[in-house]
């Protein structure tokens, strides 16, 4: 995890632990004048209802001091995290259902919100984090298993870890070729070819077509001597952690437009491989992935020259 990204769940887990550890005080220290303000003057000063209202602040201590906990490693203690979301959505609805069967007084949704509902967002936005993350994680694939897959060869004979051995290899992973945008992005990429191989940089494609479909769509865009794969049952594609599309990735005015524009130009042609596998960029010097790009959307355009114009590699001679 990025510590940007560790730095927004930390302080939203301690603004939440702030808010209980506070509000516990005051239940605790001055539970009558903190009875009036929630709205439940129906609850006797003294008594067993005041010993309960004391205890839910003792319980809210508890809470505050495992979010302080969870906020160390936000991803391992989430936990913690889902106890308190679900303690206190559980008590918004139910509030609201006693509101509704009459037993508590309306005044007391000011309370509620405060309390309770509001809290509900940074605690939900911390766990999206951390299933967003994982995501992340899983898709970053395994190291083992790019090393084998890079054993495989192209159709010249030579492996893609033999090929990072003698200079660096910009790896690109296509999506299907009848898609207009990939179209796109193989015209693009022919024309920035002789920019890339300046670097000393090898070209190598990998490409889902099972027919000699897809070798006459990179000849005719010009790609036709590069190294490539033909990868028809995408095991390649999973070794790198390169995941399927959902529908968000097809979706939006900025996916929609772009396909629009690339239709235009390059037409519609038929699926040559699977429309659902989202394509990726592997930059691999002497068999490690140095730098890589995972597309988010299919209307995504990587910067092929700013993954190889960072020379912090020996070139080979």
């Amino acid at each position: 995890m990025t510590g940007e990204s560790k730095g927004w769940m930390k302080a939203a887990l301690l603004t939440t632990a702030a808010f209980y550890s506070l509000w516990a005080v005051w239940v605790l220290g001055w539970p009558i004048q903190s009875l009036t303000w929630a709205g439940l003057t129906t609850i006797a000063p003294s008594g067993p209802d005041l010993a309960l209202w004391r205890f839910s602040g003792l319980v809210d201590l508890v809470l505050a001091g495992g979010l302080v906990a969870a906020s160390v490693k936000p991803c391992q203690y989430w936990p913690v995290t889902t106890v308190g979301l679900a303690l206190h959505s559980a008590a918004t609805v139910g509030f609201a259902l006693s509101v509704r069967a009459g037993d508590l007084p309306a005044s007391c949704w000011t309370a509620v919100f405060v309390h309770d509902a509001i809290w509900c967002f940074p605690l939900g936005a911390v766990l999206h984090g951390v299933r967003c993350r994982d995501t992340e994680r899983k898709a970053s694939g395994c190291r083992d298993v790019q090393s084998f897959a890079l054993r495989t060869k192209t159709q010249y004979g030579v492996s893609l870890q033999e090929m990072s051995h003698l200079s660096p290899v910009l790896i690109v992973f296509l999506r299907q070729l009848g898609c207009p945008l990939c179209l796109e992005s193989v015209t693009r990429l022919a024309e920035r070819r002789k920019e890339i191989e300046k670097h000393g940089v090898q070209i190598a494609l990998v490409h889902m077509c099972k027919g000699p479909g897809g070798d006459a769509v990179l000849e005719r865009c010009g790609l036709g001597d590069l190294p490539r794969i033909s990868d028809p049952n995408l095991s390649l594609y999973h070794a790198f952690g390169l995941r399927r599309a959902s529908i968000a990735h097809f979706i939006g005015p900025k996916v929609i437009l772009r396909m629009l524009r690339a239709g235009a130009k390059y037409g519609f042609g038929k699926a040559l491989g699977d429309g659902t596998q989202m394509p990726g960029v592997f930059f691999v010097f002497h068999g490690e992935v140095l730098r890589s790009y995972r597309h988010q959307s299919v209307a995504d355009r990587v910067d092929l020259l700013a993954l190889v114009s960072q020379q912090d590699y020996p070139i080979a001679s």
